[in-house]
């Protein structure tokens, strides 16, 4: 257990983000810190963005805005930083587009890293893999979705985010941390979110808000009994669907989600639960303010030292039911015969208490979604 509470409690750093929305300071609004948030027809669609000049384009300003406030901590370190850019519908050409971008901001050449053009929109399990792969490098995600002549009923949005690593941090900075992600089928939602709280990456009772998108009434029920189950403090009128606001729900605004939860944990408002869906699995993650560390070494046995009990035992078993069971007249008069059966039995036993203990923590890796090394 000790080793899964390790394991899950791995966190990414969010340096820095950044997002552009139709609706300015839409994290506050919701939770009514600040206003409240439009419903329905009343909410803006098109982000306050228009190109003024024929020499621009509405894709490039939207850019140019969303990563100037990250231009600090873009070229802060030495190494450069890798990009993997979305934004719907366009083509390989919008690489170009973001170094001209890039270049008008004054950032240097030789701190632009490779370029990762997706055509697909990523889903939240990109960050586990730079979880696992704990690289000395910043990673620079960017979501867009912009209207075009064909298409312009969906809320408008422009994502950017920075993640980094524990050892580039420095020690004014103030990082957000993203926990290791929850990946889940509808039909096992109820036992993972179960699993995943039990990790305790957090104090459970300092998870205030809960945001989300995507998910059907089923999923949506599953989850809230999940967290009140859990005992987090997060209240019925803590839990902020997306689509109350946006009115339809789209790939891009998972990571919407994710800035309205990084904005909340920013201003004080506790640890932030957020969850979405990518095809047919609900992903889901918890947002903290601190550095959640790791759980320390535990003095009781864990969870491989129960299977070497397990097998110790066994072969003890096995070799008092032998002697006691075997005629001492065949001991004397044959023992060789006699002893072989006992010393073969030992591996015997030892390598199928083994086998079942591998299959045993299989099953349960696999309904658990867990890829580490460690435990496969």
């Amino acid at each position: 257990m000790n080793q899964w509470k390790n394991w899950a409690i791995r966190a990414l750093p969010l340096l820095d983000y950044s997002s552009i929305l139709p609706v300015p300071e839409l994290a506050l609004k919701i939770q009514k810190l600040e206003g409240e948030a439009p419903a329905g027809s009343a909410t803006p669609l098109r982000i306050d963005i228009e190109v003024d000049s024929m020499d621009d384009t509405r894709v490039d300003k939207v850019l140019r805005q969303l990563i100037e406030p990250l231009k600090c901590s873009l070229v802060r370190d030495y190494r450069p930083f890798t990009t993997w850019l979305y934004v719907k519908g366009a083509d390989d050409t919008i690489g170009n587009s973001f170094k001209a971008v890039l270049a008008s901001l004054s950032i240097p050449n030789d701190k632009v890293g490779k370029i990762n053009i997706l055509h697909k929109c990523p889903d939240y399990f990109l960050i586990n893999d730079w979880v696992d792969l704990n690289i000395s490098e910043n990673n620079l995600i960017i979501t867009v979705e912009l209207h075009d002549e064909n298409n312009a009923d969906f809320f408008e949005s422009a994502n950017a985010f920075i993640f980094t690593n524990t050892q580039l941090l420095k020690d004014k900075d103030t990082p957000l941390y993203l926990l290791r992600m929850m990946d889940s089928t509808p039909y096992y939602l109820d036992e993972i979110v179960s699993t995943y709280l039990s990790a305790q990456q957090v104090d459970v009772s300092k998870i205030k808000k809960l945001w989300f998108n995507s998910l059907d009434k089923q999923s949506k029920f599953v989850l809230f009994s999940g967290i009140e189950n859990a005992k987090t403090s997060i209240l019925a009128d803590s839990r902020y669907e997306l689509e109350a606001v946006t009115g339809r729900s789209t790939e891009v605004q998972r990571w919407v989600v994710l800035a309205l939860a990084a904005d909340a944990a920013k201003y004080g408002q506790g640890h932030q639960l957020f969850a979405s869906t990518s095809a047919d699995t609900i992903q889901s993650g918890i947002i903290a303010a601190k550095y959640p560390g790791s759980c320390p070494a535990l003095d009781k046995l864990d969870f491989h030292d129960y299977w070497r009990v397990i097998k110790l035992c066994a072969i003890i078993l096995w070799c008092m039911g032998f002697v006691s069971l075997v005629p001492l007249e065949l001991f004397q008069s044959h023992p060789w015969y006699t002893f072989t059966p006992l010393v073969i039995g030992i591996p015997v036993i030892y390598t199928a208490v083994m086998i079942f203990s591998f299959m045993l923590s299989h099953n349960i890796e696999e309904e658990m979604d867990i890829y580490y090394s460690q435990f496969l």
